[in-house]
């Protein structure tokens, strides 16, 4: 595993996956650490992956491993291009794949990086210990609690 390189892939330039990326989204194991745990219909998604087109405050990535599978879904959001700052999540789309979200992360800040960004913030379930544990291992700073989730925070320095 520990030669896993990741590519990134705009999810809008991905349809081969869509109904894929509505499944894993919809499987227990993804939809046990998310905000929102309800069950997307296939309209709901599709409308989601509509609206991606003309908003231009996400980006949605699919991760592909070294050999072209699909690993992770990846996103950004609150992007602000002045102070060079995003939001991201990221979710792994198997429960076999634990292990490599590390890895994952630091790759994306690496992708994030060279599109000039320097600080990043995420929103972690409190309940997700393998997340908070994984961010806190990779240097995120716990910045602020709220009721169901924290706030982790990690600036690069070039």
């Amino acid at each position: 595993m520990n030669n896993l390189e990741f590519t990134f892939k705009n999810i809008l330039d991905t349809p081969e996956y869509w109904d894929k990326i509505l499944d894993w989204r919809n499987s227990d194991f993804v939809r046990h650490n998310m905000f929102d745990t309800g069950i997307i219909s296939k309209s709901e998604h599709y409308s989601w992956l509509d609206s991606l087109k003309v908003n231009d405050t996400k980006n949605h990535y699919l991760v592909l491993d070294n050999v072209n599978k699909p690993v992770a879904s990846t996103y950004t959001y609150n992007i602000d291009v002045v102070s060079k700052s995003l939001y991201w999540g990221v979710y792994l789309l198997e429960e076999s794949l634990k292990g490599i979200g590390s890895k994952i992360i630091i790759e994306f800040e690496k992708f994030l990086s060279q599109q000039g960004f320097k600080t990043f913030f995420c929103e972690v379930i409190c309940s997700n210990l393998a997340a908070v544990k994984c961010y806190e291992k990779i240097q995120y700073q716990r910045v602020a609690e709220k009721s169901n989730f924290y706030l982790y925070k990690k600036g690069l320095i070039n």
